[in-house]
């Protein structure tokens, strides 16, 4: 149990040192650098800073690196002062003012910036959420200061946060009803306050109460659903639609199926094609399209969307613009405005313009982090390189060993032998001799 603790906190760990990095959107300002068998650092032109004198070195975080000496951790700040000296078996990455090391006894400690002692920071590392924090009698999760609950002899309804009681018990609450591959995982389940709406179920069908427990808009629908983005979808005489917060019908109820709204657009499905109208109702996009997958696969995110025909996909923008042809056989989802495509069992990537950055003629592309991706040639091989997000390649594919990502941006290529250097996204090697 000890060990599956440490296991998570380190990736907490890594997890914090990955987003404080990538927020920043540059090099650091200090770069392990390579002189022969040895470890300094320098900066991002090669110019020395901290001579090499240590067996291993690694990234900076909170002005503190791990180095390595006589096979022994410890930690260094940004002048090369030895803070912490090299006396632990192993060593992790500070966060938060903190950091695991690993005693010659084989004990688990955590030290502060000054290398003291300190107790275990797992409670604030893991303090409970909004979301996570449940009452002893709560079914439901805390949702804008609300939570369902159920009382003695079956009595339902919300309460606030401080157990005040909002809701009666004229009307029932509905947990599940069909779901449609959603993004959000809260979209699958009900009994919780959503735009400060909460479906409830009435004598004649499905409305919506406020965060005062009033009945707003009434219940006659055969199935609501969660509010995103101002809308609701609902289900009536077999067919779905949208409603704003006050029960007006957007457009038309109409459709086999609709998905929630994201980025303003929402998907709707007839006859088995589908399209996209906007939060007013509008068919911006005609219903000319395959339905493929559920909203989590189709949505818009970022103003694009994949759209399929015949088995091929593309993608759209908000107007319905051909961003890029429909070709590809496949298309993952866009993530830092670009996405992995598949063409003739090749990957590749495209930009948010279409451009393909990175020619289809990879067996396997491999995002690193948003400005670097691993790629093999030939998959029966096990031979990785490493192209950056403009296409130019950084190392062929010739390594034996997958890239390591210590920090986005910033990479540590190792060998056979284990020796190992950094290379930037630029393709600088931080190697010297």
């Amino acid at each position: 149990m000890k060990k599956f603790t440490i296991i998570n906190q380190f990736a907490i760990v890594l997890l914090l040192i990955s987003h404080s990095f990538a927020s920043a959107q540059k090099l650091p300002d200090l770069i392990p650098l390579k002189d022969k068998n040895l470890y300094g650092y320098c900066d991002s032109n090669l110019n020395v800073i901290i001579k090499a004198q240590y067996q291993r070195a690694y990234p900076f975080a909170e002005n503190r690196a791990i180095v390595v000496l006589n096979n022994l951790y410890g930690f260094i700040d940004n002048k090369g002062n030895q803070i912490v000296p090299c006396r632990y078996r192993y060593a992790y990455p500070f966060s938060e003012g903190v950091a695991i090391v690993q005693t010659s006894a084989g004990e688990t400690k955590y030290i502060n910036r000054n290398g003291e002692f300190v107790s275990n920071p797992e409670e604030n590392l893991e303090q409970p959420s909004e979301d996570m924090w449940y009452r002893k009698e709560a079914v439901g999760p805390i949702k804008e200061g609300r939570y369902f609950y159920r009382g003695n002899n079956d009595t339902e309804g919300y309460m606030t946060a401080d157990g005040d009681t909002i809701s009666s018990s004229e009307y029932k609450y509905p947990y599940y009803s069909e779901c449609y591959s959603t993004s959000d995982s809260y979209d699958q389940t009900f009994r919780h306050f959503y735009e400060s709406r909460a479906i409830v179920s009435g004598k004649k069908g499905q409305g919506y109460i406020d965060l005062n427990g009033h009945l707003v808009i009434d219940t006659v629908f055969d199935v609501a659903f969660n509010f995103k983005e101002g809308r609701a979808k609902v289900k009536l005489d077999g067919k779905y639609g949208f409603i704003d917060q006050q029960g007006q019908v957007i457009g038309e109820i109409k459709y086999d199926q609709v998905c929630y709204f994201y980025d303003g657009m929402a998907q709707v499905i007839q006859n088995g094609k589908c399209g996209y109208i906007n939060l007013e109702g509008e068919e911006i996009i005609p219903l000319i399209y395959d339905f493929w997958q559920g909203e989590r696969y189709s949505s818009f995110h970022n103003g694009l969307v994949r759209v399929r025909i015949n088995e091929k996909f593309g993608v759209l923008d908000k107007n319905g613009n051909a961003i890029t042809a429909v070709k590809y056989d496949d298309i993952w989802s866009f993530d830092n405005n670009c996405a992995i495509v598949l063409l003739n069992d090749k990957m590749g990537l495209i930009d948010e313009k279409g451009n393909e950055v990175i020619h289809p003629i990879y067996d396997h592309l491999y995002s690193l982090d948003q400005y670097a991706f691993i790629f093999q040639m030939n998959s029966n091989k096990r031979e990785y390189g490493l192209i950056n997000i403009q296409g130019k390649v950084l190392i062929d594919a010739v390594s034996n060993r997958p890239v390591e990502e210590p920090t986005p941006g910033l990479y540590r290529i190792i060998s056979s032998s284990r020796d190992y250097y950094f290379i930037d996204k630029y393709g600088t090697k931080y190697v010297k001799n």
